[in-house]
């Protein structure tokens, strides 16, 4: 949505998990969109419901790639990646 962690519009996510809860790392390349000191922020969310678990987490794209014109970044953004544990569902009368 490229909004800001902690934006009223994410209220619109009450009653689903952030797989990256309690990580500020800025998810694009805050050095060069913003000016020296400013602190980025995250912009980017995988949402789950409450009964699946959060295995692992992770940025990617984070480095430059070796592209025939040279190495430059995939994206403006980083990406993200969330291993989830999902539960099975049964299925009725089992």
């Amino acid at each position: 949505f490229n909004i800001a962690a902690g934006s009223t519009f994410l209220g619109a996510f009450d009653g689903l998990v952030d797989a990256f809860a309690g990580d500020p790392t800025p998810t694009y390349r805050a050095e060069e969109f913003l000016g020296p000191g400013i602190p980025g922020h995250r912009i980017d969310f995988v949402f789950t419901t409450p009964s699946v678990t959060v295995v692992d987490r992770a940025l990617i794209l984070t480095a430059k790639h070796p592209f025939p014109t040279g190495p430059a970044y995939v994206s403006d953004h980083l990406g993200i990646r969330a291993t989830l544990n999902v539960p099975a569902r049964s299925a009725p009368g089992i």
